[in-house]
Protein backbone atom coordinates (compact mmCIF):
# COMPACT_ATOMS: atom_id res chain seq x y z
CA UNK A 1 0.00 0.00 0.00
CA UNK A 2 0.93 3.49 -0.84
CA UNK A 3 0.71 6.07 1.90
CA UNK A 4 1.93 8.98 -0.51
CA UNK A 5 -0.03 9.92 -3.48
CA UNK A 6 3.14 11.52 -4.83
CA UNK A 7 4.94 7.93 -4.55
CA UNK A 8 2.75 6.09 -6.09
CA UNK A 9 2.87 8.83 -9.12
CA UNK A 10 6.16 7.96 -9.39
CA UNK A 11 5.50 4.16 -9.07
CA UNK A 12 3.37 4.44 -12.11
CA UNK A 13 5.64 7.05 -14.03
CA UNK A 14 8.04 4.70 -14.25
CA UNK A 15 6.36 1.58 -14.96
CA UNK A 16 4.80 3.65 -17.84
CA UNK A 17 8.09 4.74 -18.94
CA UNK A 18 9.33 1.10 -18.83
CA UNK A 19 6.32 -0.11 -20.43
CA UNK A 20 4.91 -2.42 -17.55
CA UNK A 21 1.39 -1.13 -18.03
CA UNK A 22 -0.28 -4.14 -16.54
CA UNK A 23 1.27 -3.58 -13.60
CA UNK A 24 0.67 -0.22 -13.54
CA UNK A 25 -2.89 -0.81 -14.13
CA UNK A 26 -2.67 -2.93 -11.36
CA UNK A 27 -1.45 -0.77 -8.94
CA UNK A 28 -3.61 2.05 -9.69
CA UNK A 29 -6.83 -0.34 -9.38
CA UNK A 30 -5.56 -1.87 -5.66
CA UNK A 31 -5.14 1.91 -4.52
CA UNK A 32 -8.57 2.55 -5.38
CA UNK A 33 -9.48 -0.88 -3.97
CA UNK A 34 -8.02 -0.50 -0.55
CA UNK A 35 -9.03 3.13 -0.24
CA UNK A 36 -12.77 2.71 -0.68
CA UNK A 37 -12.42 -0.80 1.71
CA UNK A 38 -11.81 2.24 4.58
CA UNK A 39 -14.88 2.93 6.35
CA UNK A 40 -13.89 6.42 7.11
CA UNK A 41 -13.74 6.91 3.49
CA UNK A 42 -17.04 6.49 2.39
CA UNK A 43 -19.17 9.69 1.76
CA UNK A 44 -15.70 11.39 2.06
CA UNK A 45 -13.30 10.75 -0.40
CA UNK A 46 -14.39 11.01 -3.57
CA UNK A 47 -12.35 11.55 -6.52
CA UNK A 48 -8.68 11.98 -7.45
CA UNK A 49 -7.35 14.07 -10.95
CA UNK A 50 -3.92 12.65 -10.35
CA UNK A 51 -5.36 9.10 -10.34
CA UNK A 52 -7.37 10.15 -13.46
CA UNK A 53 -4.22 11.50 -15.30
CA UNK A 54 -1.90 8.39 -14.99
CA UNK A 55 -5.41 6.33 -15.96
CA UNK A 56 -5.35 8.15 -19.60
CA UNK A 57 -1.57 8.04 -20.01
CA UNK A 58 -1.34 4.22 -20.04
CA UNK A 59 -4.29 4.53 -22.07
CA UNK A 60 -2.40 6.96 -24.57
CA UNK A 61 0.28 4.63 -24.83
CA UNK A 62 -1.72 1.37 -25.73
CA UNK A 63 -3.72 3.46 -28.12
CA UNK A 64 -0.66 5.03 -30.36
CA UNK A 65 0.05 0.96 -31.21
CA UNK A 66 -3.89 0.47 -32.60
CA UNK A 67 -3.41 0.05 -36.63
CA UNK A 68 -6.18 2.46 -36.76
CA UNK A 69 -4.05 5.52 -34.70
CA UNK A 70 -2.38 6.81 -37.69
CA UNK A 71 -4.76 5.64 -40.14
CA UNK A 72 -6.48 7.87 -42.79
CA UNK A 73 -9.32 5.52 -43.23
CA UNK A 74 -11.33 5.55 -39.93
CA UNK A 75 -14.61 4.55 -39.88
CA UNK A 76 -17.65 7.04 -39.66
CA UNK A 77 -19.17 7.35 -36.50
CA UNK A 78 -22.59 5.70 -36.27
CA UNK A 79 -24.79 8.69 -35.12
CA UNK A 80 -27.76 5.66 -34.21
CA UNK A 81 -25.15 3.47 -32.23
CA UNK A 82 -25.43 4.25 -27.97
CA UNK A 83 -22.22 2.55 -26.24
CA UNK A 84 -22.32 2.02 -22.47
CA UNK A 85 -19.27 0.98 -20.61
CA UNK A 86 -19.13 -1.02 -17.66
CA UNK A 87 -16.88 -2.76 -15.57
CA UNK A 88 -20.17 -5.62 -15.15
CA UNK A 89 -23.38 -5.48 -15.38
CA UNK A 90 -25.99 -7.58 -13.06
CA UNK A 91 -29.62 -8.07 -13.13
CA UNK A 92 -29.81 -5.96 -10.02
CA UNK A 93 -28.31 -2.62 -8.47
CA UNK A 94 -28.80 1.13 -9.67
CA UNK A 95 -26.61 1.59 -12.21
CA UNK A 96 -27.99 -1.43 -14.04
CA UNK A 97 -31.35 0.30 -13.53
CA UNK A 98 -30.16 3.22 -15.26
CA UNK A 99 -28.34 1.41 -18.16
CA UNK A 100 -31.84 -0.20 -18.81
CA UNK A 101 -33.62 3.18 -18.65
CA UNK A 102 -31.31 4.74 -21.05
CA UNK A 103 -31.83 1.83 -23.41
CA UNK A 104 -35.62 2.08 -22.81
CA UNK A 105 -35.58 5.60 -23.53
CA UNK A 106 -34.13 5.23 -26.93
CA UNK A 107 -35.69 2.58 -28.52
CA UNK A 108 -34.81 3.44 -32.08
CA UNK A 109 -30.95 3.52 -31.80
CA UNK A 110 -28.71 0.24 -31.77
CA UNK A 111 -27.11 -0.40 -27.62
CA UNK A 112 -23.71 -2.26 -27.28
CA UNK A 113 -23.02 -2.63 -23.69
CA UNK A 114 -18.93 -3.13 -23.38
CA UNK A 115 -17.97 -4.92 -19.84
CA UNK A 116 -14.45 -4.76 -19.10
CA UNK A 117 -15.05 -7.90 -17.11
CA UNK A 118 -12.81 -6.48 -14.16
CA UNK A 119 -14.00 -9.25 -12.00
CA UNK A 120 -13.83 -12.18 -14.44
CA UNK A 121 -17.29 -13.31 -13.58
CA UNK A 122 -17.51 -14.59 -17.35
CA UNK A 123 -20.85 -16.03 -17.60
CA UNK A 124 -23.27 -13.23 -18.06
CA UNK A 125 -26.38 -15.82 -19.69
CA UNK A 126 -28.90 -14.48 -16.83
CA UNK A 127 -28.63 -11.30 -18.31
CA UNK A 128 -30.13 -12.25 -21.46
CA UNK A 129 -33.38 -12.63 -19.34
CA UNK A 130 -32.94 -8.98 -17.70
CA UNK A 131 -32.38 -7.08 -21.02
CA UNK A 132 -35.01 -9.00 -22.56
CA UNK A 133 -37.15 -7.37 -25.72
CA UNK A 134 -34.19 -4.36 -25.39
CA UNK A 135 -32.17 -3.53 -28.48
CA UNK A 136 -28.83 -4.54 -27.04
CA UNK A 137 -26.08 -6.61 -27.21
CA UNK A 138 -23.79 -7.57 -24.84
CA UNK A 139 -20.13 -8.44 -25.09
CA UNK A 140 -16.65 -9.01 -23.20
CA UNK A 141 -13.26 -9.93 -23.57
CA UNK A 142 -11.90 -13.47 -23.44
CA UNK A 143 -8.79 -12.17 -22.35
CA UNK A 144 -7.70 -12.12 -18.35
CA UNK A 145 -5.02 -9.54 -18.22
CA UNK A 146 -5.91 -6.12 -17.93
CA UNK A 147 -3.43 -4.66 -20.60
CA UNK A 148 -5.23 -7.31 -22.95
CA UNK A 149 -8.92 -5.99 -21.96
CA UNK A 150 -7.59 -2.48 -22.20
CA UNK A 151 -6.86 -2.93 -25.82
CA UNK A 152 -9.66 -5.22 -26.60
CA UNK A 153 -11.79 -1.92 -25.89
CA UNK A 154 -10.21 0.73 -27.56
CA UNK A 155 -10.11 -1.97 -30.38
CA UNK A 156 -13.69 -1.91 -29.92
CA UNK A 157 -14.36 1.56 -29.65
CA UNK A 158 -12.11 2.32 -32.67
CA UNK A 159 -14.00 -0.32 -34.75
CA UNK A 160 -17.29 0.51 -33.50
CA UNK A 161 -17.35 4.17 -33.70
CA UNK A 162 -20.57 4.83 -31.42
CA UNK A 163 -22.34 8.17 -31.57
CA UNK A 164 -21.98 8.54 -28.22
CA UNK A 165 -20.35 6.58 -25.35
CA UNK A 166 -21.46 6.09 -21.63
CA UNK A 167 -19.25 5.46 -18.80
CA UNK A 168 -21.26 3.34 -15.94
CA UNK A 169 -17.59 2.39 -14.49
CA UNK A 170 -17.15 0.58 -11.19
CA UNK A 171 -15.01 2.65 -8.82
CA UNK A 172 -11.22 1.27 -9.63
CA UNK A 173 -11.90 -0.01 -13.16
CA UNK A 174 -8.46 1.10 -14.15
CA UNK A 175 -8.90 -0.38 -17.64
CA UNK A 176 -12.18 1.34 -18.28
CA UNK A 177 -10.97 5.10 -17.83
CA UNK A 178 -7.56 3.92 -19.97
CA UNK A 179 -8.94 3.38 -22.49
CA UNK A 180 -11.76 6.59 -23.11
CA UNK A 181 -9.25 8.83 -24.69
CA UNK A 182 -10.44 11.79 -26.24
CA UNK A 183 -9.73 10.93 -30.14
CA UNK A 184 -11.89 7.99 -29.63
CA UNK A 185 -14.93 9.00 -28.44
CA UNK A 186 -17.25 11.64 -30.16
CA UNK A 187 -19.46 12.20 -27.54
CA UNK A 188 -18.15 11.13 -23.84
CA UNK A 189 -20.75 11.19 -20.58
CA UNK A 190 -19.27 9.99 -17.50
CA UNK A 191 -22.46 9.04 -15.06
CA UNK A 192 -20.97 9.30 -11.21
CA UNK A 193 -23.18 6.36 -10.14
CA UNK A 194 -19.59 5.12 -8.04
CA UNK A 195 -20.68 8.07 -6.14
CA UNK A 196 -20.13 7.15 -2.53
CA UNK A 197 -16.54 6.69 -2.63
CA UNK A 198 -13.17 7.38 -3.82
CA UNK A 199 -13.72 6.18 -7.97
CA UNK A 200 -12.14 6.89 -11.46
CA UNK A 201 -13.23 9.16 -14.09
CA UNK A 202 -14.41 11.90 -12.15
CA UNK A 203 -12.41 14.52 -13.35
CA UNK A 204 -11.85 13.57 -17.19
CA UNK A 205 -11.85 16.80 -18.67
CA UNK A 206 -13.27 15.12 -22.26
CA UNK A 207 -16.28 13.93 -20.25
CA UNK A 208 -19.53 15.40 -19.88
CA UNK A 209 -20.11 14.97 -15.91
CA UNK A 210 -23.47 13.59 -14.98
CA UNK A 211 -24.44 13.43 -11.08
CA UNK A 212 -27.54 11.87 -10.18
CA UNK A 213 -28.83 13.40 -7.20
CA UNK A 214 -28.89 16.78 -5.89
CA UNK A 215 -25.99 15.95 -3.19
CA UNK A 216 -23.48 14.84 -6.06
CA UNK A 217 -24.22 17.74 -7.99
CA UNK A 218 -23.35 20.62 -5.46
CA UNK A 219 -20.34 18.04 -3.99
CA UNK A 220 -19.26 17.73 -7.20
CA UNK A 221 -19.36 21.16 -8.39
CA UNK A 222 -18.23 23.32 -5.46
CA UNK A 223 -16.10 20.88 -3.43
CA UNK A 224 -14.22 19.10 -6.35
CA UNK A 225 -14.47 21.89 -8.39
CA UNK A 226 -15.88 19.86 -11.96
CA UNK A 227 -17.62 22.86 -13.95
CA UNK A 228 -18.63 20.24 -16.60
CA UNK A 229 -21.07 18.40 -14.68
CA UNK A 230 -24.72 18.68 -15.08
CA UNK A 231 -27.16 17.13 -13.07
CA UNK A 232 -30.09 14.53 -14.57
CA UNK A 233 -32.36 13.04 -11.91
CA UNK A 234 -32.59 8.93 -11.17
CA UNK A 235 -35.76 7.83 -13.25
CA UNK A 236 -37.56 5.26 -13.65
CA UNK A 237 -40.85 3.87 -15.54
CA UNK A 238 -44.14 4.57 -14.38
CA UNK A 239 -46.57 1.74 -13.24
CA UNK A 240 -49.84 1.50 -11.70
CA UNK A 241 -49.49 2.77 -8.48
CA UNK A 242 -51.17 2.78 -4.84
CA UNK A 243 -54.00 5.29 -4.73
CA UNK A 244 -53.50 7.62 -1.30
CA UNK A 245 -57.47 6.94 -0.69
CA UNK A 246 -56.86 2.88 0.00
CA UNK A 247 -57.06 1.89 3.39
CA UNK A 248 -53.72 1.98 5.52
CA UNK A 249 -52.74 -0.28 8.41
CA UNK A 250 -55.80 -2.57 6.83
CA UNK A 251 -54.16 -5.65 8.38
CA UNK A 252 -54.71 -4.08 11.89
CA UNK A 253 -50.96 -3.18 12.66
CA UNK A 254 -48.51 -1.13 10.39
CA UNK A 255 -46.29 -3.07 7.85
CA UNK A 256 -42.88 -1.86 7.18
CA UNK A 257 -40.65 -2.88 4.72
CA UNK A 258 -36.80 -1.82 4.19
CA UNK A 259 -34.66 -3.53 0.77
CA UNK A 260 -31.09 -3.82 -0.27
CA UNK A 261 -28.23 -6.24 0.03
CA UNK A 262 -26.36 -6.53 3.21
CA UNK A 263 -23.67 -3.92 2.93
CA UNK A 264 -26.57 -1.10 3.29
CA UNK A 265 -27.03 -2.44 6.29
CA UNK A 266 -23.72 -4.03 7.71
CA UNK A 267 -21.17 -1.25 7.30
CA UNK A 268 -19.55 0.04 10.43
CA UNK A 269 -22.62 2.61 12.47
CA UNK A 270 -23.50 3.48 15.59
CA UNK A 271 -26.73 2.19 14.79
CA UNK A 272 -27.81 -1.20 13.52
CA UNK A 273 -30.59 -2.35 11.62
CA UNK A 274 -30.62 -6.25 12.97
CA UNK A 275 -30.85 -4.77 16.44
CA UNK A 276 -33.60 -2.54 15.13
CA UNK A 277 -36.09 -4.24 13.72
CA UNK A 278 -37.41 -5.90 16.43
CA UNK A 279 -37.43 -3.14 18.47
CA UNK A 280 -39.74 -1.50 15.15
CA UNK A 281 -42.03 -4.98 15.31
CA UNK A 282 -42.29 -5.19 19.20
CA UNK A 283 -43.42 -0.91 19.05
CA UNK A 284 -45.86 -1.52 15.53
CA UNK A 285 -46.91 -5.11 17.00
CA UNK A 286 -47.26 -5.33 13.01
CA UNK A 287 -44.67 -7.07 10.32
CA UNK A 288 -41.57 -6.13 8.58
CA UNK A 289 -40.62 -7.29 5.02
CA UNK A 290 -37.05 -7.11 3.88
CA UNK A 291 -36.25 -7.12 0.15
CA UNK A 292 -32.81 -7.92 -0.26
CA UNK A 293 -30.01 -10.83 0.77
CA UNK A 294 -28.78 -10.55 4.36
CA UNK A 295 -26.25 -12.87 5.22
CA UNK A 296 -27.49 -15.99 7.59
CA UNK A 297 -25.66 -15.05 10.62
CA UNK A 298 -27.59 -11.28 10.11
CA UNK A 299 -31.06 -13.15 9.98
CA UNK A 300 -29.84 -15.01 12.74
CA UNK A 301 -29.21 -11.68 14.76
CA UNK A 302 -32.88 -11.28 14.15
CA UNK A 303 -34.43 -14.22 14.85
CA UNK A 304 -32.55 -14.06 18.15
CA UNK A 305 -33.92 -10.82 19.19
CA UNK A 306 -37.72 -11.63 18.20
CA UNK A 307 -37.63 -14.85 20.37
CA UNK A 308 -36.65 -12.87 23.44
CA UNK A 309 -39.36 -10.43 22.57
CA UNK A 310 -41.73 -13.17 22.31
CA UNK A 311 -42.49 -11.66 18.54
CA UNK A 312 -43.72 -14.52 16.39
CA UNK A 313 -41.03 -15.59 13.89
CA UNK A 314 -43.78 -14.77 11.25
CA UNK A 315 -43.75 -10.94 12.05
CA UNK A 316 -40.50 -10.75 10.00
CA UNK A 317 -40.43 -11.72 6.40
CA UNK A 318 -37.11 -12.10 4.19
CA UNK A 319 -37.52 -12.43 0.72
CA UNK A 320 -33.91 -12.19 -1.27
CA UNK A 321 -34.29 -10.82 -4.43
CA UNK A 322 -37.47 -9.01 -6.43
CA UNK A 323 -38.02 -7.74 -9.73
CA UNK A 324 -39.32 -4.70 -8.73
CA UNK A 325 -39.47 -2.85 -5.87
CA UNK A 326 -41.98 -0.54 -7.00
CA UNK A 327 -44.20 -3.69 -7.82
CA UNK A 328 -43.28 -5.38 -4.24
CA UNK A 329 -44.78 -2.30 -2.45
CA UNK A 330 -48.18 -3.00 -3.89
CA UNK A 331 -47.73 -7.07 -3.87
CA UNK A 332 -47.26 -7.03 -0.10
CA UNK A 333 -49.33 -4.01 0.65
CA UNK A 334 -46.86 -1.87 2.11
CA UNK A 335 -47.95 0.87 4.70
CA UNK A 336 -44.30 2.27 5.45
CA UNK A 337 -40.89 2.30 3.52
CA UNK A 338 -38.16 2.41 5.83
CA UNK A 339 -35.09 4.06 4.17
CA UNK A 340 -31.62 1.43 4.29
CA UNK A 341 -29.08 2.82 6.55
CA UNK A 342 -26.48 3.75 7.15
CA UNK A 343 -26.20 3.82 3.02
CA UNK A 344 -29.47 4.59 1.30
CA UNK A 345 -30.22 3.41 -1.59
CA UNK A 346 -31.34 5.81 -4.22
CA UNK A 347 -32.72 4.22 -7.22
CA UNK A 348 -35.08 1.84 -4.91
CA UNK A 349 -36.20 5.45 -2.97
CA UNK A 350 -37.27 6.49 -6.18
CA UNK A 351 -39.52 3.26 -7.13
CA UNK A 352 -40.61 3.10 -3.84
CA UNK A 353 -41.85 7.21 -4.20
CA UNK A 354 -43.75 6.26 -7.11
CA UNK A 355 -45.72 3.51 -5.83
CA UNK A 356 -47.23 5.83 -3.74
CA UNK A 357 -46.00 4.09 -0.54
CA UNK A 358 -44.79 6.73 2.42
CA UNK A 359 -41.42 6.63 3.21
CA UNK A 360 -38.83 7.40 6.36
CA UNK A 361 -35.29 8.08 6.07
CA UNK A 362 -32.61 8.26 8.43
CA UNK A 363 -30.08 11.51 9.16
CA UNK A 364 -26.17 9.51 8.51
CA UNK A 365 -23.96 11.32 10.84
CA UNK A 366 -21.22 10.62 8.68
CA UNK A 367 -22.51 11.97 5.38
CA UNK A 368 -25.54 13.26 3.77
CA UNK A 369 -25.06 11.50 0.55
CA UNK A 370 -25.41 8.63 2.68
CA UNK A 371 -28.87 9.33 4.15
CA UNK A 372 -30.50 10.62 1.19
CA UNK A 373 -33.23 12.36 2.45
CA UNK A 374 -32.21 15.39 -0.22
CA UNK A 375 -34.20 13.07 -2.92
CA UNK A 376 -37.10 12.39 -0.98
CA UNK A 377 -40.63 14.89 -0.57
CA UNK A 378 -40.18 17.78 2.65
CA UNK A 379 -43.34 16.06 4.27
CA UNK A 380 -40.80 12.67 4.63
CA UNK A 381 -39.96 12.06 8.38
CA UNK A 382 -36.10 12.04 9.01
CA UNK A 383 -34.84 10.50 12.22
CA UNK A 384 -31.59 10.80 13.58
CA UNK A 385 -31.74 7.99 16.66
CA UNK A 386 -33.55 5.46 16.96
CA UNK A 387 -35.70 6.59 19.55
CA UNK A 388 -36.87 9.20 17.66
CA UNK A 389 -38.11 6.85 14.86
CA UNK A 390 -39.40 4.43 17.57
CA UNK A 391 -41.72 7.21 18.92
CA UNK A 392 -42.70 7.98 15.57
CA UNK A 393 -43.90 4.48 14.61
CA UNK A 394 -45.77 4.34 17.51
CA UNK A 395 -48.31 7.29 16.78
CA UNK A 396 -48.56 7.07 13.19
CA UNK A 397 -51.62 6.93 12.11
CA UNK A 398 -53.74 5.85 9.12
CA UNK A 399 -55.00 9.47 7.88
CA UNK A 400 -50.83 10.43 8.21
CA UNK A 401 -50.19 7.84 5.99
CA UNK A 402 -52.80 8.68 3.59
CA UNK A 403 -51.49 12.06 3.27
CA UNK A 404 -47.79 10.79 2.77
CA UNK A 405 -48.78 8.47 0.15
CA UNK A 406 -50.18 11.60 -2.03
CA UNK A 407 -46.56 13.61 -1.51
CA UNK A 408 -44.67 10.24 -2.24
CA UNK A 409 -46.36 9.96 -5.90
CA UNK A 410 -46.52 13.70 -6.82
CA UNK A 411 -43.09 14.11 -5.78
CA UNK A 412 -42.44 11.19 -8.08
CA UNK A 413 -44.43 12.45 -11.16
CA UNK A 414 -42.59 16.03 -10.81
CA UNK A 415 -39.09 14.73 -10.37
CA UNK A 416 -38.45 11.54 -11.32
CA UNK A 417 -40.63 9.96 -14.47
CA UNK A 418 -38.74 8.41 -16.86
CA UNK A 419 -40.20 11.06 -19.59
CA UNK A 420 -38.15 14.51 -17.85
CA UNK A 421 -35.29 12.40 -19.49
CA UNK A 422 -36.69 11.91 -22.98
CA UNK A 423 -35.91 15.30 -24.65
CA UNK A 424 -32.64 15.75 -23.13
CA UNK A 425 -31.15 12.35 -24.87
CA UNK A 426 -32.00 13.76 -28.31
CA UNK A 427 -29.78 16.74 -27.70
CA UNK A 428 -25.97 16.50 -28.42
CA UNK A 429 -23.42 16.44 -25.82
CA UNK A 430 -22.78 20.27 -26.07
CA UNK A 431 -26.17 21.30 -25.57
CA UNK A 432 -27.39 19.53 -22.78
CA UNK A 433 -28.05 21.59 -20.10
CA UNK A 434 -29.23 19.10 -17.94
CA UNK A 435 -32.08 19.92 -14.63
CA UNK A 436 -31.75 21.87 -11.55
CA UNK A 437 -31.52 19.99 -8.37
CA UNK A 438 -33.60 21.01 -5.51
CA UNK A 439 -30.95 22.62 -2.76
CA UNK A 440 -29.47 20.64 -0.39
CA UNK A 441 -30.54 21.05 3.84
CA UNK A 442 -28.36 22.34 6.23
CA UNK A 443 -27.50 18.70 8.14
CA UNK A 444 -23.91 18.75 8.72
CA UNK A 445 -21.20 15.50 9.83
CA UNK A 446 -21.34 14.48 13.29
CA UNK A 447 -17.54 15.22 13.45
CA UNK A 448 -17.24 14.03 17.22
CA UNK A 449 -19.38 10.89 16.39
CA UNK A 450 -17.08 10.07 13.46
CA UNK A 451 -14.20 10.14 16.11
CA UNK A 452 -15.65 7.80 18.48
CA UNK A 453 -16.55 5.36 15.76
CA UNK A 454 -12.95 5.65 15.05
CA UNK A 455 -12.05 5.25 18.70
CA UNK A 456 -14.13 1.84 19.45
CA UNK A 457 -12.90 0.33 15.99
CA UNK A 458 -9.71 1.14 17.39
CA UNK A 459 -10.48 -0.20 20.64
CA UNK A 460 -11.47 -4.01 18.97
CA UNK A 461 -8.42 -4.14 16.91
CA UNK A 462 -6.29 -3.78 20.14
CA UNK A 463 -8.34 -6.28 21.95
CA UNK A 464 -8.26 -8.66 18.85
CA UNK A 465 -4.82 -8.17 18.83
CA UNK A 466 -4.34 -8.53 22.59
CA UNK A 467 -6.15 -12.01 22.40
CA UNK A 468 -3.67 -13.36 19.65
CA UNK A 469 -0.77 -12.15 21.55
CA UNK A 470 -2.39 -14.11 24.93
CA UNK A 471 -2.57 -17.07 22.16
CA UNK A 472 0.79 -16.97 21.41
CA UNK A 473 2.50 -16.55 24.62
CA UNK A 474 0.39 -19.64 26.01
CA UNK A 475 1.19 -21.90 23.02
CA UNK A 476 5.08 -20.45 23.35
CA UNK A 477 4.81 -21.86 26.83
CA UNK A 478 3.48 -25.23 26.07
CA UNK A 479 5.48 -25.89 23.76
CA UNK A 480 9.14 -25.13 25.63
CA UNK A 481 7.46 -27.36 28.31
CA UNK A 482 7.39 -30.37 25.96
CA UNK A 483 9.79 -33.62 25.28
CA UNK A 484 10.36 -32.71 22.00
CA UNK A 485 11.45 -29.36 22.44
CA UNK A 486 14.16 -30.36 24.90
CA UNK A 487 15.14 -33.54 23.10
CA UNK A 488 15.28 -30.85 19.83
CA UNK A 489 17.62 -28.16 21.26
CA UNK A 490 20.79 -29.67 19.66
CA UNK A 491 19.83 -29.96 16.81
CA UNK A 492 18.73 -26.21 16.68
CA UNK A 493 21.86 -25.50 18.45
CA UNK A 494 23.54 -26.95 15.31
CA UNK A 495 21.25 -25.37 12.52
CA UNK A 496 22.14 -21.86 14.22
CA UNK A 497 25.97 -22.80 14.72
CA UNK A 498 25.95 -23.44 10.91
CA UNK A 499 23.47 -20.24 9.57
CA UNK A 500 26.57 -18.25 11.22
CA UNK A 501 29.38 -20.39 9.27
CA UNK A 502 27.51 -20.26 6.22
CA UNK A 503 27.16 -16.11 6.88
CA UNK A 504 30.70 -15.48 7.77
CA UNK A 505 32.04 -18.01 4.52
CA UNK A 506 29.45 -15.14 2.28
CA UNK A 507 31.26 -12.10 3.74
CA UNK A 508 34.68 -13.30 3.82
CA UNK A 509 34.12 -14.54 -0.40
CA UNK A 510 32.29 -11.25 -0.79
CA UNK A 511 35.55 -8.99 0.86
CA UNK A 512 37.68 -11.08 -1.46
Amino acid sequence: MYYSLDALERAIHVQIENDHLESALHKLSDFVSTVISRPDSTGVVFSCATLDALCQKIGAKTFKDHPLFNSSTMPAYQEDLVVYIASEVKNSGGHNAVIKDLITLQPKKKHIILMTDLFERGDYQELEIYFAQLPVQLLWPSEKSFTAKLKWLQDKLLTLCPGRTFLFNHHHDSIAIAAVQPSINRELIFYHHGDHHLCLGVHLKHALHIDPHSFGFFNCRDKLKIKNNIYWPLVTLDRPYRSHETDFLAAGALKTCSSGNHLKFESPYMFSYLDLVPDILKITGGTHVHIGPLSSQSLEIIERKMKAFNISQDCFVHIPWVDSVWQAMLDHHIDLYINSFPRVGLKATIEVLGSGTPIIFHENYTSELLGGHFIGYPEAFVWRTPEQLLQHLAYLKADQLRKESKYAREHYEKSFKMELLSEELTKAKKDMKGFYPQPLSTSSVNQLQLCLDTMQRFDEMQKRLNDLQNQFDNFQKEMYASTSWRITAPLRTLKEKYSKCKKLLYLLISHK
